[in-house]
């Protein structure tokens, strides 16, 4: 699409310019124009800072720049915008249909891709994660009870908060599990799947916080991030 555009750009520049020299005017001056002219008119575009930051992302919407952050909104936007069509078309490279088709395939790869994610990460956490995650919660409700059947005075009340949260965490991992699965089994919405699946990741996140090193079934942050 890139492409496309920037020959669009210079096949109205060279029109222009034919178009001025015909007329007798300098060539170099009516370049100069021209030049001028379009940095005075996409000026707005330009930002010397970190294009990812917050900062660019205000200042983009101040500009009045669109700001599409995913793969389905920058479709539908080139499949409602007929400009991108009639642009492909104006140069041969695709007519109407296939212009439509592309799109349509572009979506279904998405939409599979997304849901094939989505299958993984409920594989990983039912069989792994969650798993883990209920064995040390009989080991450490175990322990609780036993250490606690000693003496009235043990009360081990920072075991107990320990063993909430943790149950709480592996709750939350089912739900999101639930959630996750009913959103592909609809098939409806590659958005509402991705949200479900940030649910879970940030379930799965709180329970490698808890669960010990050694009953955590994947490779941590810490050992992906300093491994050799």
């Amino acid at each position: 699409m890139i492409n496309t555009i920037f020959a669009e750009a210079v096949d109205e520049i060279c029109s222009e310019l034919e178009t001025a020299v015909s007329k007798g005017k300098n060539f170099n001056d009516t370049l100069q124009g021209i030049l001028q002219g379009i940095v005075k008119k996409h000026k707005r575009i330009i930002f010397n800072g970190d294009n990812y930051s917050a900062e660019w992302t205000k200042e983009a919407e101040k500009r009045g720049l669109p700001n599409l952050r995913n793969t389905p909104d920058t479709l539908e936007v080139i499949e409602k915008d007929k400009k991108y069509g009639a642009l492909f078309e104006k140069y041969g490279v695709l007519t109407k249909e296939e212009f439509k088709s592309r799109n349509d395939v572009y979506h279904h790869a998405y939409e599979m891709t997304i849901a094939m994610e989505a299958n993984c990460a409920i594989t990983i956490a039912k069989t792994l994660v969650i798993p883990a995650a209920l064995e040390y919660q009989g080991v450490l409700a175990e322990t609780i009870q036993k250490v606690g059947s000693i003496s009235k005075k043990i009360t081990m009340l920072e075991s107990k908060k320990l063993l909430v949260s943790l149950v709480s965490n592996v709750e939350e991992a089912l739900a999101a599990v639930s959630e996750l699965e009913a959103s592909v089994a609809s098939g409806k919405s590659a958005k509402k799947t991705i949200a479900s699946m940030v649910k879970l990741r940030e379930a799965i996140d709180a329970l490698e916080g808890i669960i010990p090193k050694d009953k955590w079934p994947l490779p941590t942050y810490a050992e992906m991030m300093f491994m050799m």
